[in-house]
Order: C-alpha cells, then structure tokens, then sequence
C-alpha cells in the first residue's frame, strides 16, 4: 500500500495520522499532527486546518480519508408512531450512525402538534428520521409525523431545508413523498421495525450516512473539498469508532464495551452477542458539560472518590473555577484527584444511560416453550454482569492520567462491571482514524489498531454474587516461565500479579461457593493471558459493604495499583 493519511475534523481541533507501509507491506503509524479546525469564522473552510495538519505531518501528497464530528456532530430528531416501540429502534438506528439525538417524538408522548412544530422549529437538527407501521399494519399511522414535519418546515443550522429520512411502513412511501417532498428532501428506505419481532437498522444507518454526506457535509464550509479530496468518504466520528468495536467483536468472538469520555459528551458502546448498541450522553463531559455532572451526581457522590478529605467549600470552589474556565487541565495533586473523581461519575452516569437502552425488543410477547426457557427474553438488559469480556476506553482524563494504575481505577469504578475482562486504553485517540481506515482497508485495521492504539491495562478479575462464608472470593493461580504465584481475591480489597506486556502466562480462577467471575457461580476459568501494563488485578469490592467508596478506602486501593513514587500525584 502507498502512505495514507486519515483526518478526524474535530469541533476545535482536526488531528491528522499518516500511515507508512514497512518492508513486509504492514502500514504503521509514522507521524501524527494537529491543527485548529477552522470551520468557523474567520477562515470558514474546513480545509484551511485539513491543510495545516496534513502538512504538518508530512501527508500532503497522501491519499485521503475522513471523520468528521465538526459543529457538534451530527444531530438528530427521531420519530416513532410508539415512543417505546418504533421509538426506541429510529434511536437506535440513529445512535449506531453516529448522532445526537436531540429528541425523540411519538404519537404518545404527551405533547400535542403545535408543541412538536415548536420543538422541531427550535432545535434545527441535521436530519430528521421518520418511523412506525409494521409491514402488515396500516399505512396511514406514520403520515400523522409526516404532516407535523412538512408543517414545521424546518432549517437546518446550515440554511437549507431539514432533509428527513423515512423509513416506516413501506406501502405509504408514496403518500409521504406526497407530503414532504414541497417542503424538504426526502430519502425512503426499508422499514426499520418491519414486524414487531424484528429490527433491520442497516438500512437505515446506510441511509443517514448518504444523507450526512450529500445533504448535511454539503453545505457545511469548505467541506466540499474535503469530499473531492476523499472520494466522498466522510462519516460521522462516533461511527467510525463503532466500527472498530464491531470489527474486534466479530473477529474474536467477544462482547465488548467501549467508553469514549470528552469534554461535552460521552458515548458508549457495546457489542454482546452480537447486538451493537450506541449512547451518547450529551450533557455528560468534563469541561462543557460539568455543570450537568454536578447537578445529577451532586457533591458527596464526587468527594466520596478523593483520596484525601476536601473540605465542601473547596470542592465546591474548584469545581466552579472549571466550569468558569471549562477548557483549564489540573495542575495541583489535589485539583487532579478531583478531575479524577469527576470522571467516575461521568462514567457511572453515562453507563447508567447505555443500560437503559441497551435491551432487547420491547412489545414482543414470548411464549415461554422448553425450547426457550433459558433464552435471554425481550426487553430485558443486554449488557448482564460477568458477560463483558474486553474493554476499550478513550479520552483525555484517561488517556493523560499520570499513571495507567489510576486510568484503571477510574474505569472500574465508573463502569460498575464484574467478571474476567481485559482492559485497553486508546491513549493516541486513534480510534476514529483507525475505523475510517477499516472501511477502506479491513484487512490493515486491526494490526495498527494492537500495536499503535491500544495500550493494555490490565486482566481484570472482579467476582460478585453472594457468598456467606468469611475469607477469600477465588484463588487465583498464576503460571509464568518466572514460575508460579498464588493468590486470593479478598473482599473490599483490590491486588495485583506481576505480568508485564510481552509477556504470557496461564491463568486458573477458582471462586467460592456462590461467587461469580463470568461462568456461572462457583464455576472456574482457565484461560492463557497476555501481558499488560498492569498484569492481573485482583479486584474483591463487588457489592460488599466495605467496598463503599471513602477517603480512606479510596488511598488503599490507589495504593495498591500505584508504586510508592506515584502516590504524591494523586494524593
């Protein structure tokens, strides 16, 4: 392959990697770069910063591919016939293709049409998706939205008419043509909720990117150049890094979840048995958003996390000056054991959200037959405890944590999940460059992914379930060629083995009677594992009591992640 650069335009900044092939044809990364985005004023041409960067990396020549989350992403407004039916799978749909959603409307949701013309009218989103009907029911149920869109006649942030996707009962296509097409484009594709028992998003997701692309990317400044120089491939950066999610599920037959935590927003994802799901939380972030973060978590929940007692006004104060100065970085031990705390609730709250939709289909019956009696039923969570088995976390707070022991207590803490995992960290913010380099190249993703993206932190073994007898949750045994270790997982407690990256070793947990570590209570794990920044973490806290979170307990566990060198940061 000839050298490649691959661009993420960014709200603020457009970052830039150029990907060189060695002696045997494998690409790797050679050089990355950054420069402001510059779609605003007063160079509004987004290809003034591409240019920047590319130089900047020595990619100007290069061929070209592109992900782009400039002016907040791509946003949209989701409309079902029913909030908890159709609804929930035009979010769905949405979510997977990389937007916001800024509302979801349904026939039921208790606003009358005046306030939904209002809504629409106020928000101005990228993309509009109309849905409801089943195949065999009628077609008339979905013109109602069709009506309150064409009566909206809503503009875009950009100028143009608000382009609306419909993908409902396909026997009114040409009545909805009939309504929207005087006031707005209009693309039909399948019906995304063909039968109550069944989703088809695909299409749907194919034909929001068509939209971003020919309808949204279009008309934003400079962007046209950016398509020619691409071949018009651009998609949403959110999609771009569910695409690498997706790709390392199927090829290694895991379930994964991914957390990418930013200043405005976080987004989650996951893949479990197959089933990829999307969140953004919008109103959760580290800068931009902390307002928010304060006002859902409040103070006790944040201060719980500090490793060291804070009096309230300090706290209170610190946390002001950030939002204040929402763009500042710590520079105090104190101030970033605050940021680091901060960033738990961030991830409890936005893990809390992907639960909520991360479910099967709601609205189906099941009849409970013998052949499906241990079968996951509908609308019950995907995302279980113990069935996560990798995960993947990006963002700056992460990423910049003075030791990989603290990004890793951040994660646990804020993830809330159990079981055997493996944990890695997108230290580079790769992510988006590397999926957008799997839609053009699959075959060359996952090498650069593992050896220039992906940091290993740790094997994680954190049992939970119910147990009544004192002493250890499991023993863990360890065989590497230094030899042997042994050791037990104990209760409000968190350890560690010694297994550096490189290396491998042969890994047996054996839970108690009634704890679980992923196979079944009291069932054990055998599994060969391989080295990683922090080897193998032993985390005992699960629900116990003396796992609550505290000042004193909170120095414990970073005491044992982090050498005796490192505490001062975080202290």
């Amino acid at each position: 392959m000839d050298p490649l650069a691959v661009v993420d335009v960014g709200s603020t900044t457009t970052k830039v990697v150029r990907l060189v092939p060695d002696a045997d044809g494998a690409l790797h990364v050679a050089a990355r770069a950054e420069a402001p985005t510059t779609v605003q004023e007063p160079a509004r041409d987004v290809m003034v910063g591409v240019g920047e960067a590319l130089a900047a990396a020595g990619a100007a020549g290069d061929s070209l591919l592109a992900t782009s989350s400039a002016g907040g992403g791509l946003q949209m407004v989701v409309t079902g016939v029913v909030g908890g039916l159709t609804g929930d799978s035009a979010q769905r749909a949405a979510l997977g293709a990389g937007a916001i959603v800024m509302d979801v409307i349904s026939n039921d949701d208790g606003r009358d049409a005046l306030e939904r013309i209002a809504l629409l009218r106020e928000l101005r989103p990228d993309i509009i998706l109309v849905s409801g009907g089943t195949e065999d029911g009628s077609p008339t149920h979905p013109l109602t939205l069709c009506e309150m869109v064409a009566a909206a006649q809503v503009q875009s942030r950009l100028g143009p008419p608000v382009p609306v996707i419909y993908a409902g009962n396909s026997r009114a296509q040409d009545l909805v043509r009939r309504v929207l097409e005087p006031v707005c484009p209009v693309i039909c594709v399948s019906n995304l909720r063909p039968a109550m028992e069944r989703e088809d998003l695909a299409p749907v997701r194919d034909g929001i990117h068509q939209v971003f692309l020919e309808h949204v990317m279009a008309h934003a400044p400079g962007y046209e150049g950016l398509l020619a120089r691409t071949g018009g491939r651009i998609e949403p950066t959110p999609a771009a890094v569910g695409r690498v999610m997706r790709v390392l599920a199927e090829h290694h037959r895991v379930n994964i979840l991914g957390c990418d935590v930013g200043g405005a927003t976080t987004d989650v994802f996951s893949v479990v048995d197959g089933q990829y799901t999307r969140t953004v939380s919008a109103n959760l972030g580290m800068s931009y958003s902390l307002p928010n973060v304060l006002a859902q978590a409040g103070l006790p929940a944040i201060a719980r996390w500090l490793p060291a007692p804070v009096p309230e006004d300090a706290l209170r104060n610190t946390l002001l000056n950030k939002m204040v100065h929402p763009t500042t970085l710590p520079d105090e031990p104190g101030d970033l054991a605050i940021e680091h705390a901060v960033a738990r609730e961030v991830l409890r709250a936005a893990m809390a959200h992907h639960r909520s939709l991360a479910v099967g289909l709601r609205g189906v019956r099941t009849e409970l037959g013998f052949e499906n009696l241990f079968a996951q039923r509908t609308g019950l969570p995907l995302i279980r405890t113990g069935n996560i088995e990798v995960v993947i976390v990006s963002g700056g707070v992460l990423a910049h944590a003075p030791h990989p022991g603290q990004a890793l207590l951040m994660l646990l803490d804020g993830l809330g999940i159990g079981g055997y995992f493996r944990c890695y960290l997108d230290a580079s913010y790769l992510l988006p460059q590397l999926g957008a380099l799997g839609a053009a190249h699959p075959d060359a993703m996952e090498p650069v992914l593992f050896r220039d993206c992906l940091k290993p932190l740790a094997t994680c073994i954190a049992p939970f379930g119910r147990h009544r007898l004192p002493g250890s949750l499991a023993t863990v045994r360890l065989r590497r060629d230094g030899g042997r270790t042994e050791a037990e997982v104990r209760p409000g407690r968190i350890g560690r083995l010694e297994l550096p990256p490189g290396e491998r070793g042969e890994i047996e947990v054996i839970p108690r009677a009634g704890v679980d570590v992923g196979r079944g209570p009291g069932q054990p794990v055998r599994d060969v594992v391989n080295g990683a920044l922090l080897g193998v973490v032993l985390d005992g806290r699960g629900r116990e009591p003396a796992a609550e979170p505290s000042p004193e307990r909170c120095a414990e566990w970073l005491k044992a992640l982090l050498p005796e060198g490192a505490l001062a940061v975080s202290a």
